[in-house]
């Protein structure tokens, strides 16, 4: 199985901005997906209730990348 380099970084129950978007997610844990040859997905839902984001080892390569909201940020999205 593989990962996201980054994988390991991540904190259940946390908030990651989206570099990307700068929309803000809560990372919710990973997931095996076997569509993908058996990948680990790290997986996020919009705090805005929009839905989901599957973070794959393919978006990472292609520079996909998450920052941990600090905790004054997240005192101003709640």
């Amino acid at each position: 199985m593989s990962e996201r380099p980054d994988a390991e970084s991540f904190e259940v129950g946390c908030l990651y901005r989206h570099d990307y978007t700068g929309d803000v997610a809560e990372f919710l844990g990973t997931a095996l997906m076997p569509e993908l040859d058996g990948e680990d997905v790290c997986l996020f839902q919009w705090v805005d209730g929009s839905g989901y984001i599957v973070a794959t080892n393919h978006s990472w390569a292609y520079g996909e990348t998450f920052t941990r909201v600090s905790g004054d940020e997240v005192t101003r999205i709640a």
